[in-house]
């Protein structure tokens, strides 16, 4: 397994969605974004509390550019589970 070292490019290809369904996991938003192909997801987050539950919101890192803006475009204001996300860089 490798590693990308530098933190400025990962932060670079990272997005924020909020607004999650409560019970939405980790690799559940991972597969959101990865439905489309095209998009290359390196990793997904969702942050829990102390009670293991979900905060409404979780990051997902890219391989490039091109799979945040496309994932910015097709998700920002959609609905997802009765949940509108807000998706932003």
């Amino acid at each position: 397994m490798w590693q990308i070292k530098d933190s400025k490019l990962v932060s670079k290809f990272n997005i924020i969605v909020k607004n999650l369904p409560k019970e939405m996991t980790s690799k559940e938003l991972s597969e959101l974004f990865s439905e489309d192909k095209k998009q290359n997801v390196f990793s997904a987050k969702i942050p829990v509390n102390s009670k293991q539950n979900s905060e409404g919101f979780g990051f997902v890192c890219f391989f490039d550019e091109e799979s945040v803006n496309n994932s910015i475009a097709k998700w920002h204001n959609q609905t997802y589970k009765g949940k509108t996300l807000t998706v932003e860089q």
